[in-house]
């Protein structure tokens, strides 16, 4: 079961912050965060930005709350999920748990309008998994 470690909400308020300057979110952005865990800590942070979130999860627990709804559901659920384009997908620590990345890649695409961009946090190259200590993830912002 998923956990949140030491500093957990912090750390997600902190990396929302960065994410703001970064991605320029403001309200009425679309964001769809894939993997957001059980809690949607991210999902949660990213909706009090202003922005409308769908929180997508296998182990979700399903909500909603005003410019958030949180969905029990994974990838291949999206066209189902969606009723129209994000401008953002957010990815963190996803693509290294599914069994085919390209397939992922396809379905992310297709949920994004065409000026869309997903952000992407992975760990490094050099494990499927965890990245060894001390390396630092790897973070992918890709517009199409």
């Amino acid at each position: 079961q998923y956990t949140e470690g030491p500093g957990g909400p912090l750390r997600t308020r902190i990396t929302v912050r960065r994410m703001a300057r970064r991605l320029r979110l403001r309200p009425g952005l679309r964001i769809l965060d894939v993997g957001c865990g059980p809690d949607a800590l991210l999902a949660r942070a990213l909706a009090g930005t202003g922005a409308d979130v769908i929180a997508v999860d296998p182990f979700a627990t399903e909500d909603s709350a005003p410019g958030l709804r949180i969905v029990r559901g994974d990838l291949e659920d999206l066209p189902t999920i969606l009723d129209h384009p994000v401008d953002l997908v957010t990815a963190i620590h996803v693509l290294e748990h599914v069994p085919d990345v390209p397939r992922s890649l396809a379905l992310i695409s297709a949920a994004l309008s065409p000026s869309g961009r997903l952000y992407a946090i992975t760990p490094d190259g050099s494990s499927d998994i965890t990245p060894p200590a001390p390396s630092a993830p790897v973070t992918l912002i890709v517009t199409q």
